[in-house]
């Protein structure tokens, strides 16, 4: 499979370099699908081993990395935002430093000015 990816142009083997980014994400919480890291990492390895692949090392990295943060990203938005029951949750929260996202009282994230320093 990796002598297609080889011969395949720059922009596919960028797409498919983040695509494997993206899968590798999925390793991690909350899904927790650990052969996806292994699958992913074992293939960014590979791909960056051989000579014949004409991506430099330094945008397969890139496009592997873009795509793993990518999604990463993506989960830690869900850590910012509470799903509020009714409005008594919703004004609890609210006591705490939470603001309703526009258009929708009930979903609260806490503003970053919010947050104490350690």
């Amino acid at each position: 499979m990796i002598e297609k990816f080889a011969c395949c142009p720059k922009g596919v083997q960028g797409l498919i370099l983040w695509l494997m980014g993206a899968m590798t994400s999925l390793a991690f919480a909350p899904t927790f699908w650990i052969p996806l890291a292994i699958m992913g990492f074992s293939w960014l390895l590979i791909a960056s081993s051989r000579d014949d692949i004409a991506m430099s090392r330094f945008w397969m990295g890139w496009f592997f990395g873009f795509g793993h943060f990518t999604v990463g990203l993506y989960w830690t938005s869900y850590a910012m935002l509470v799903d509020a029951k009714d409005e008594t949750a919703a004004h609890f929260y609210r006591h705490y430093g939470f603001k309703s996202l526009p258009n929708q009282a009930l979903t609260l994230f806490l503003p970053l000015a919010h947050v104490p320093e350690r």
